[in-house]
């Protein structure tokens, strides 16, 4: 599989989406009228600390994002860039099912070496079940990963 290819669609999209929340959450802090279209805000006594309540939480939606998704994907671009990544080999011993938004994602714990790994998987490939052995290319700081079902010998 073409890691660099999947990982730096990750990093692009993962990029993408935070600016989209961003300029949604400069919208929404700027703009009085995007409330008043709603008669129960608008004919309020507490208009001006509902409005503040949604501010303050997209604004705290954005960074939480930033903080545990998009920092993690800057950190690894360096590797991505350079096709350093972390490669392992080990045993499934767990997969989860659907997770994340839409069950977009599933979680991956991969025995190496007498240690588990835990990582979010990207892409894989079909049929892989527990106990197959597999090779595992992950990113550091994000723990997303590119899982290939592959023979002992290798």
């Amino acid at each position: 599989m073409d890691c660099q290819k999947i990982f730096n669609i990750y990093f692009y999209v993962n990029i993408f989406l935070f600016l989209v929340a961003v300029i949604a959450t400069v919208v929404l802090w700027k703009s009085n009228s995007i409330y008043d279209k709603y008669e129960k805000i608008r004919n309020s006594r507490y208009r001006k600390q509902i409005i503040m309540a949604y501010r303050v939480g997209v604004a705290l939606f954005t960074l939480i994002g930033f903080f545990t998704a998009i920092l993690p994907v800057i950190r690894d671009k360096k590797s991505i860039n350079n096709k350093t990544y972390n490669v392992d080999y080990g045993e499934v011993v767990y997969i989860s099912k659907d997770r994340g938004p839409y069950g977009l994602t599933k979680l991956f714990r991969i025995e190496t070496d007498g240690k588990i790994l835990e990582v979010d998987v990207l892409k894989r490939d079909k049929g892989i079940l527990k106990g197959d052995y597999v090779k595992v290319t992950w990113l550091e700081n994000s723990k997303e990963a590119v899982v290939e079902k592959c023979d002992k010998e290798e």
